[in-house]
Order: C-alpha cells, then structure tokens, then sequence
C-alpha cells in the first residue's frame, strides 16, 4: 500500500506506507522575518546592542566619579535676601565664594564668569536661580546644580553653559549616550554594512521584491530592517531606565524618542548603506564615522567644550537634538523640549524613508 499527498506544486507523489505522518513542507519566510531571525542570530550585531549601552554607561559612571573629586570652585553670588544662604552652603562645601565685582547691585543678574570664575550664581527674590558656569567648569554642573539645591529646597535652579545652553554635569551629559550611541552604531555599522553586504549578495533585490512601484519597494525594505532594530534598541532603554529610573510620563517620552531616533538612524544607514562601496574597507570607516559623531556629535561631549562654530552647528545636527532630549527627559524638565526633539526626529525619519524611496532602484542594482 502507499499514500499519496499533495506536493506544494499541486503535483501528487507517492511515498511508502511506513506507519509515521509525514513532516509538511516549512513555509516560505518572509522577508521581514528573515531579515529579522538573520539579525538575532548575528551575534556581532547583538553584541554592539548590548555592549554599547552598558560601554556607556560605564564610562558615564567614572567620570561621574572623576568629575565630582575636583579642586574647590571659585564662584561669585548675587541677589536677593536668599543669596546669603546659598553664600553659605557653597563655603560649606569648601568652595570659594568671591563678592560681586564694583557696580554690580544687588539684584543684578550676573553675566558669565570671567578670569578666575567657575561660575556666576543670580538668586533673584523670586522665581528660578540662574548659574552660569565656565567652559573650564562644565564637568562641575552637577556639583554647583546640587549645592545651589541643598541651599535653597524647592526653587528652581537653572545652570546653563557660557553658550546659553543648558548644562548637565558629566554623569548626566553621557548617560543620554547610552540610547543615542546605541542608535548610531546599529544605524551605521549596523544598518548600512547589512545593506551593504546584502548588495554585493544580491539579497537586496529579493528583500525589494519585483515591482516597479518605488515606494512600495521602500516599506518592503522598511519592513525588513525596523523590527530588528527596534527590537535591538531595547537594551539600551533598559540600561538607562535602571540607571537613572524617570517617571511614568518621562518613561513614555524616552521610548518615543528612542523609536524616533531609531526609525530615523535606520533610513540614514540603510542611505548609506545604498551609495556605499561594496568592499570590506568600508567596514572599519563606517565604526570612525560612528566614533566621531558620538565625540562631536553632541552626543557626548557638551558644546560649551567645542569651538564655537562647531557648537553653533549642533543645533542643526539630529544626533544633538536626539541627546538634548533624552537630558531633558531624565532631568525631569518639562515635556516641551523632549516633544520638540521627538517632532525633529520624526521629520528626519520622513524625509529619509522618503528620500530611500527615491533610491531604492539604485541601490537594487549595485
């Protein structure tokens, strides 16, 4: 005797009775599955997801450590009746406190510091504390923002850079790396050499399928790379999240700049990864490129740091807008700044789909 089954050609075979059921065939994945089951099984790939944050976090917490067993800060306070107590928990804490220069009266709002200053604090009778510090005295926002606290519970303190810019002490400038330099890495490493080795494979063309339609080709692409790397963004999240717990609301802000973020690292390596040459040199310059944006970036190292021009280009450069929101969100400020971010983010993330839509043909071919 012998069974017959239906072949997935619709043909009929016959196969000996040997008592056991017959396996069925497996089915065809997807391309967005495969593309994903291939990117869990790469472990080069998961281990940049993984030992990126906690590489970052790591180097947050030592120069946390480093930046806060500094020589006493030389300031000069100004203001109302509470500038006396916050004179007071700075002499308390071993640092020096200078008299307002000639001319300056007593609700003056100090300027920048000038030779010999680490910073400027303006404790007006009401309303928030402003500290300026020096450039050389940016590690130390994090000391003054605490002294100025202790002295004065409850009022908003407010410590910007000689930039204007809002400063966070060293722990608090590098934590937000831990997301935003995870995104880089599987955006450029990541994303663009996948892409890359998938052209000189000829993977690319089948991920895209055969139509004609660019932009139906773009979110079969899109499809193939955003679960994966999403998925891979997680433990950066999870390593900020416990590090430094924000609350309910803050939480659902940082996972939606981290999606943002994401999408739009995403598109801009897989762009990259379209015009690249295919050979392996590209590899180690895609790491530079990657090591470069988180030193001058803005990711890493705080503008007030950086040559003026360059800090002036920053407010233009996504990976900076990216970090700026993450601090937000972990200093607890308000949501305003993390939604402008979020709403940046998602504009680059647009424009690069749009802009991979538009290429997509190029990059099937090479």
């Amino acid at each position: 005797m012998s069974l017959t089954r239906e072949s997935a050609r619709g043909a009929t075979t016959a196969t000996p009775d040997t008592g056991r059921r017959q396996r069925p065939c497996p089915r065809r994945l997807s391309p967005s599955r495969a593309a994903l089951r291939e990117s869990l099984r790469d472990r080069p790939l998961l281990a940049q997801a993984v030992v990126t944050p906690l590489l970052v976090l790591a180097v947050a917490l030592l120069l946390g450590q480093l930046g806060g067993s500094g020589a006493p800060h030389v300031v000069q306070v100004a203001g109302g009746p509470a500038a006396g107590a916050v004179e007071r928990a700075f002499a308390v804490a071993g640092d020096e406190v200078r008299p307002p220069t000639a001319g300056t009266g007593p609700d003056d709002v100090l300027g920048a510091p000038g030779p010999g200053l680490d910073a400027t604090v303006t404790v007006p009778a009401t309303g928030p504390v402003l500290v300026r510090v020096a450039p050389a005295a940016t590690g130390a926002a994090g000391d003054l923002f605490e002294t100025v606290q202790r002295a004065l519970p409850g009022r908003a303190v407010h410590v910007v850079g000689p930039d204007g810019r809002t400063a966070h002490g060293v722990a608090g400038q590098v934590l937000p790396g831990v997301v935003v330099l995870t995104a880089v890495v599987l955006a450029l490493p990541g994303t663009a050499g996948r892409v890359r080795r998938w052209r000189a494979s000829g993977t690319l063309a089948l991920v895209m399928g055969t139509t004609r339609v660019r932009g139906f080709r773009a979110a079969r692409f899109a499809g193939a790379l955003l679960p994966s790397r999403l998925l891979l963004a997680v433990p950066a999240v999870v390593v900020v999240a416990v590090a430094d717990p924000p609350g309910p609301v803050p939480f659902v802000l940082l996972v939606l700049l981290a999606t943002a973020g994401t999408l739009a690292g995403t598109a801009v390596g897989a762009l990259v990864g379209g015009f690249l040459r295919t050979g392996r040199e590209t590899g180690p310059v895609l790491w530079v490129v990657a090591g470069v944006v988180g030193l001058f970036g803005g990711v890493l190292l705080p503008s007030s740091v950086l040559p003026p021009a360059l800090g002036t280009l920053l407010r233009f450069v996504p990976t900076a807008w990216f970090a700026d929101g993450v601090r937000s969100v972990l200093a607890g400020g308000p949501a305003t700044p993390a939604l402008l971010c979020l709403a940046g983010l998602s504009a680059v993330a647009v424009l690069a789909w749009a802009a991979l839509a538009g290429v997509c043909a190029r990059c099937a071919r090479l």
